[in-house]
């Protein structure tokens, strides 16, 4: 898209939005509080925890096609406490099936309802496909910590063909004190090799039209870290940022880095073209109805292989709120 658009993509801090819209998206989007929560002692949840800014549980470890063994940190058990754990705390994991037909449920309802093409046969690894090091599932939350990890070793030349995905769930803890949670007892770790747009990116950042609601209008502006542009399929990609986790950012008024609560953009291409065919918010509707849809007026979304450059021009739509544009330029830096 040229100079058209000028500005075009598994961290942590969720950057609280104010009021009833935007700027830092309260404590609520990111899972920080449950206002249903009994008064009293504080109950000692253990949860699977695989992202940290929205509720979806999912998360894609994408490799380089690499003929050797690589040992990872597939799942992490949280003890979801202000204070650290007083004690070593096990927990038996299992592989749950039951988690990877549901996806593929609703991906091919998704896809029914909207015409997309998300995955929909993903398929549980064989043994021979993976070691877990962690002898008999068993998660051990050391005492002065609040996580511990599932480890697994496979070879990434094994995941070329297919779609692949775990599902985890909570069995049991081993001590009474600990319940484990309602919401995040189960996880989806989805195992891809990394297409040709996955990369760490400077990011040029351009928004118009919530001006009113103190976001940074008509002014381009440089993320200060490398953004990531992550594997999520063959053809597409997710956005992330040191500063934000997978929230899409944005600037304040005043030039400062924030990010919107309930949104993960997603960008699929076109392998052949590289143009970009789909822009949508992998996060469930929280009731805002907040949904990115690819901007109208630019007809020339696409990523740029001769710059290694991707452009992208879309809208945030929500409920009662003009669309907010966003303009990304994101220019490749090194391999992520």
């Amino acid at each position: 898209m040229k100079l058209t658009i000028k500005s075009s993509i598994v961290f942590l801090a969720a950057l609280s939005m104010v009021g009833v819209g935007c700027l830092k998206d309260k404590p609520y989007d990111n899972g920080d509080i449950q206002s249903n929560r009994a008064t009293g002692a504080v109950p000692k949840v253990v949860e699977i925890k695989l992202t940290a800014s929205n509720a979806t549980n999912r998360k894609v470890f994408a490799f380089g096609v690499m003929n050797r063994d690589t040992t990872f940190n597939i799942v992490p058990v949280n003890l979801a406490t202000a204070e650290t754990a007083s004690e070593d705390i096990n927990v038996t994991l299992q592989i749950d099936k039951s988690i990877i037909d549901n996806l593929n449920h609703m991906n091919d309802s998704i896809n029914n309802a909207t015409g997309s093409s998300l995955v929909t046969d993903y398929a549980i690894p064989t043994p021979s496909m993976y070691t877990i090091i962690n002898p008999g599932l068993v998660v051990t939350i050391p005492k002065g910590q609040n996580t511990g990890y599932l480890q697994l070793k496979l070879n990434p030349t094994n995941y070329i063909s297919g779609h692949w995905a775990f599902g985890f769930s909570i069995k049991s803890v081993d001590k009474s004190a600990y319940t484990i949670s309602g919401n995040l007892a189960n996880g989806t770790s989805i195992i891809l090799i990394k297409n040709k747009y996955d990369g760490l990116y400077q990011l040029t950042l351009n928004t118009m039209g919530w001006a009113a609601y103190g976001i940074s209008d008509g002014v381009s502006r440089t993320w200060p870290t490398n953004a990531s542009i992550i594997t999520t399929g063959e053809k597409s990609v997710s956005l992330a940022t040191n500063e934000g986790g997978d929230l899409q950012p944005a600037f304040d008024a005043g030039g400062g880095v924030t990010a919107f609560g309930a949104t993960q953009v997603q960008f699929t291409f076109d392998l052949n073209t590289n143009a970009i065919t789909d822009i949508r918010n992998l996060v469930p509707d929280d009731g805002r109805g907040r949904a990115f849809v690819p901007n109208p007026a630019v007809a020339d979304n696409r990523y740029d292989p001769a710059t290694k450059t991707i452009y992208a021009a879309y809208l945030m739509k929500q409920n009662g709120r003009p669309d907010q544009k966003i303009f990304d330029t994101l220019v490749y830096k090194a391999s992520r």
